[in-house]
């Protein structure tokens, strides 16, 4: 993950990391970017499914 913000020049501000889920077999990373915007549209153009605050909080 942070190879991809480094190639988009995004610049993380803080970010922490927590398991989760009814399985807890699930890992999930809370990023705080600066380009927030920039930041989602570069991992979904990876792949990576980007979390709501919604999805977060029903975990």
């Amino acid at each position: 993950l942070l190879s991809i913000f480094s190639e988009a020049e995004v610049n993380i501000e803080y970010m922490y990391a927590f398991l989760g889920g009814s399985d807890v077999k699930s890992a999930y990373m809370i990023f705080r970017v600066a380009d927030t915007k920039g930041a989602e549209a570069r991992l979904t153009k990876k792949g990576l499914r980007v979390l709501t605050q919604e999805d977060i909080a029903n975990i």
